[in-house]
Order: C-alpha cells, then sequence, then structure tokens
C-alpha cells in the first residue's frame, strides 16, 4: 500500500514506483547537464528501464 502524505492542498509526497521511471528518465534526459552538476549518478544513466527489461 502506498502512503500519501499531503503537504499543502497543491503539493503531496508519495513514494516512487516502478512506473514512475519514464518521467524520472525523461527529467533527467532532458535536464543532463544542469542535474550532473549535482547528482552524480546522471552520468551514468543512460537508458530508460524500459530498454534495459
Amino acid at each position: 500500500m502506498n502512503k500519501i502524505l499531503q503537504i499543502s492542498e497543491q503539493l503531496s509526497l508519495r513514494q516512487l514506483e516502478l512506473n514512475d521511471y519514464t518521467d524520472i528518465f525523461h527529467t533527467i534526459n532532458t535536464q543532463r547537464e544542469y542535474l550532473g552538476r549535482w547528482l552524480p549518478f546522471v552520468e551514468f544513466t543512460q537508458m530508460s528501464y524500459s530498454k534495459i527489461g
């Protein structure tokens, strides 16, 4: 069961699920230069899970 923590009317937090990978990969791929300055794994993230599995 996935719990949702409601922060405000416009903001909530939930645990990641496997089907979130497309949105996460798209964000990493389109923001690679910016995110790479702060997140060392960006350099090694070259393909989405759908292409691996």
